[in-house]
This record gives structure tokens, C-alpha cells and sequence, in this order.
């Protein structure tokens, strides 16, 4: 034990709250105690949250109110600036406090995504929009902010403590990608090959139809196919990718090749020569609980083993629903929780943590992985060129470097082709891997 925390009320989002800032992103470990004679003949190095009245030596947080309620209410979180940083929950009258807000309070409702359980205006998709969120509206969303206040509160304790350690997970580079086509043309079915042949003469698009009847006759490359390059860079790079498998059944959203059908078979066991695996819920799977078991016996039959990862397609996130499915069906490890529509840190982090599903107040044993950007959030919801893609891209691995934590970009195999509106692509690609991976 690194710390004894005395609180008046031991709740579990205090217990939450700690396991994240203290444990998760100071890599510390910390006791929770609401036994006054316990923590004051404790041996240890010791911490106060939010004891009105409490008169000593050890450094102290200011609570507000928001770990010691239950249930799920509007908050009026003020924005305000301390020593250069945006933070929430302000207490008043706390002048022997190490900060002026209530640090625990800020991390909870952003790591567990409080404002996502409150009513909102979702996109085209259902989605809780970055435009929505509290660090979008305050501009600190392209910061892991948690992590700067916990590096900002790790100084001051080690002014109380200078032997305390500081054991901050140091930066990793892990890249991700979503095969949600892997194959623009080959092994399609027959049907959708005559309505790709009809839709793109419909539309006049030559490029597209001497491209398609090139792969056909096998004298080019499927312009989605790009699994070969990517196995060369990051052999070369030595990285180590995710790929996350979408097997669901063929819908308006879901247009992956069928799981049993021997191309897919053949993908899967090479990918899994150099790369480790995930599913890939479908689209449809978010309404039907049926959908998904489906596609985590599809994966098993494919990889041999049942899947322990998954990110939803199109980032589908609904709380507490999707991680509930997703925890029934046995995943452990999610890596959903980033927005479609900006880059940024959705949680204010880019350290793993668990999920506290607030409605049942309780932790649960999922872990949730950050990703910072998409590729899709540069090209098409942003429509940077490949140079701006390049400077964001660079601008967030930098941010991750200095704080700490997983650098995670999501990538897809579709993301390279010119003939599909991704010139220049592959380049930022190769430059993300590049430059990612020297910073490590």
C-alpha cells in the first residue's frame, strides 16, 4: 500500500474514483477507509478526502457531493481554470486544501461518463456526439486531462511524502485497425457483384468499373486488400497490431464478407500471424443479444478461442447497454470509447481503466481501452488533407508522450485505396507508424 485515504463515506464511486486516479493513472496503490481510529494509528502515508472540520497534518482533497450521491441527476459542472488547467467541481472554503476542486468528483464523472447517462441529442446513429460533451464545450478535449491533474497531484503529495513513487504508466504506441470490408470486389457474392457493376455504371464512374473488372480477372490487387503491406510495416516497425474482425450478417451497415466462407478463414489465420485479434460487433448486434452471440461463436470458430476484445462498428456506445451485452457475452476488453465525429480523449484518458456502470452503482469487469483518433474523423467528418491529418496526428502522439498512457490510433484496411477518395492516405498512415513508434 502506497496510501491510506480516510473519507467519511466509503461509497463505491469513492472506491471508483481512487482505484482510477490513484491506481490506474499514478500506478499507485491506495486504501479507502471510513474508520477515523484506524486511519489515525495507521502507519502509512496518509490522505484525507473531504472530512468537514478535520485539523492535522496530512494533505487533504475537497469533496463536493457527487461520490456520496446515488442515482444519476443533472450536475452543473463549472468550467473554471486553476494554474493553467480547466477543471470541475470547485469547493469553496478549502484553503488548506492541495487543490481548490474536487479532483476524485472531475475523474468520476468523466471516466465513468456521467453526462452520457443524461438525456442528450444523439447523431444520425444514436451517438453521444463529441459536440455534446463537457470537454468538447470547455476546448480541453484534446487533452488526457485526468492525467495532467494526477501528474499535477502526484508533485504536491510527494511534497508531504518525497519518498512516494512515481509509478505513471510510461507511453506505449499500439496500432488498431477495424476490417469492416476486407475485400472491395473479390470473393463477393454474386448479386453484389452485379449491383456494384450496375451502381457504377449508373453513375458514369469508369475508374471504378476498370478497376473492379481488373481485380475480377485477377490482373490487380483488391484496392482493400492491404493486409500484405501492413504485415511488412509493422514487421519492420516491430508493432505489434489489433485487428478487430466484424462477422456479422450482411445489412445496410454491415457489408464484411461471410465468416464461413473460406477467404475470411484464410484472412483471419494470417492475420493472427502477426497481429493479435478482436471482434468486431455489427451494427445490428446492438439490438439483438442473439446477433452477438452469434458473432462471438463466428470468432471462435475462426481464431479457435472466443473473443476477450471488441469495438463496436461504427463506435455504436449506448450506457450501461452495450457493455452490459458486451460483458454477458464474455468480453473483457473494449476499445469503443472515442468519438466518431472530433479526435480526442473521450474520458479524459489514455491509460486503461474499468467501467462503472453508474445505473447499478457498482464496477464491472470490463476493461476500456481509449482511442484518440480515426481515420474517418480526419478524411471524412473533419475533411483534413492528408498534410492537416498529419500535424493533428502527430500533435495527439506528442500529448500522449508527455502524460503517459496508450497511443491508439483507429485505422482501417479500406483506408488507402485513391480510387475509393483516399489519395495521399497511405502516406499519413506510414507517417503515423513511423512517427509513433520512434517516440516509444
Amino acid at each position: 500500500m502506497n496510501l491510506l485515504l480516510y473519507t467519511s463515506q466509503a461509497t463505491p464511486r469513492v472506491h471508483y474514483a481512487c482505484k482510477v486516479l490513484f491506481g490506474h493513472i499514478l500506478g499507485l496503490q491506495v486504501e479507502v477507509t471510513a474508520d477515523w481510529s484506524y486511519f489515525q494509528s495507521a502507519n502509512a502515508d496518509k490522505i484525507i478526502y473531504g472530512a468537514a472540520g478535520s485539523v492535522g497534518k496530512e494533505p487533504c482533497l475537497p469533496a463536493s457531493s457527487l461520490l456520496f450521491e446515488k442515482g444519476i441527476h443533472p450536475q452543473r459542472v463549472d468550467i473554471r481554470y486553476f494554474e493553467g488547467r480547466p477543471a470541475g467541481f470547485f469547493v469553496p472554503g478549502k484553503a488548506n486544501a492541495m487543490l481548490p476542486f474536487d479532483l476524485l468528483a472531475f475523474t468520476f464523472y468523466l471516466a465513468a461518463r456521467y453526462e452520457e447517462y443524461l438525456p442528450f441529442e444523439g447523431d444520425a446513429h444514436g451517438r453521444f456526439p463529441a459536440t455534446g460533451s463537457l470537454a468538447h464545450q470547455h476546448g480541453f478535449l484534446q487533452q488526457p486531462i485526468l492525467q495532467e491533474w494526477g501528474a499535477m497531484l502526484l508533485k504536491r503529495l510527494q511534497a508531504f511524502y518525497p519518498h512516494l513513487p512515481d509509478r505513471r504508466p510510461g507511453y506505449t504506441f499500439r496500432p488498431t485497425y477495424d476490417v469492416d470490408i476486407a475485400w472491395a470486389y473479390r470473393h463477393r457474392p454474386l448479386w453484389l457483384q452485379l449491383g456494384g457493376w450496375l451502381r457504377a455504371a449508373l453513375q458514369g464512374n469508369h475508374t471504378l468499373l476498370r478497376e473492379r473488372l481488373r481485380v475480377c480477372l485477377g490482373r490487380a490487387q483488391d484496392p482493400f486488400y492491404t493486409f500484405d503491406e501492413l504485415e511488412r510495416l509493422h514487421i519492420e516497425l516491430e508493432l505489434r497490431p489489433l485487428f478487430f474482425l466484424l462477422l456479422g450478417q450482411f445489412g445496410p451497415y454491415d457489408k464484411n464478407l461471410p465468416p464461413k466462407g473460406r477467404a475470411m478463414q484464410a484472412l483471419t489465420q494470417k492475420l493472427i500471424t502477426f497481429s493479435d485479434t478482436g471482434l468486431h460487433p455489427s451494427y445490428r448486434s446492438n439490438t439483438s443479444r442473439a446477433q452477438l452471440q452469434a458473432e462471438v461463436e463466428h470468432y471462435t470458430r475462426l481464431t479457435g478461442q472466443a473473443p476477450l476484445r471488441s469495438r463496436q462498428h461504427f463506435l455504436k456506445l449506448s450506457f450501461p447497454a452495450t457493455y452490459r451485452q458486451l460483458i454477458q457475452a464474455g468480453i473483457q476488453e473494449d476499445y469503443t470509447m472515442g468519438y466518431a465525429d472530433a479526435p480526442g480523449f473521450r474520458a479524459g484518458l489514455s491509460v486503461p481503466y474499468p467501467w462503472y456502470d453508474l445505473e447499478a452503482e457498482a464496477e464491472q469487469p470490463l476493461l476500456i481501452y481509449p482511442f484518440a483518433v480515426m481515420d474517418v474523423t480526419l478524411q471524412q467528418y473533419l475533411k483534413l488533407s492528408p498534410g492537416e491529418a498529419i500535424e493533428i496526428l502527430k500533435s495527439l502522439i506528442d500529448t500522449v508522450h508527455g502524460t503517459g498512457g496508450v497511443f491508439m490510433p483507429l485505422w482501417h484496411n479500406s483506408s488507402f485505396a485513391a480510387s475509393h477518395g483516399w489519395t495521399g492516405w497511405a502516406e499519413v498512415h506510414e507517417t503515423l507508424l513511423r512517427y509513433g513508434s520512434t517516440k516509444s
